[in-house]
């Protein structure tokens, strides 16, 4: 983990995994198929929506939401510092615009 190389004094390197051929899946939607077909457009709007403008808006400043990370984190093992920590390198990678794509 990037967090914990940093901790011991080292620097770490973010990569895709996709661009060296594995492709992974880390957010998966299930609907059915009703939904897919009847609502389609709806579906749609909410995965661009709400949860592309909390990235954006933690890109802007990452140690804002450091008060609800702690929160939300509780019982789970993780780290807030972590996850700020973390947030800046993932920007490249997450922007359409300047990630690399196959």
């Amino acid at each position: 983990m990037p967090f914990t190389i940093k901790q011991a004094g080292l620097e770490a390197t973010s990569f895709l995994l996709y661009d060296y051929g594995f492709t992974i899946y880390n957010d998966t939607v299930v609907v059915t198929e009703d939904t897919l077909k009847n609502k389609r457009d709806m579906l749609v709007k909410w995965l661009r929506g709400p949860r592309a403008r909390v990235w954006v808006e933690n890109f802007k400043d990452p140690a804002a939401i450091r008060p609800n990370l702690d929160s939300w984190m509780k019982g789970t093992g993780g780290r807030s510092d972590a996850d700020v920590f973390l947030t800046p390198p993932k920007k490249p990678l997450m922007d359409t615009r300047t990630a690399s794509t196959r």
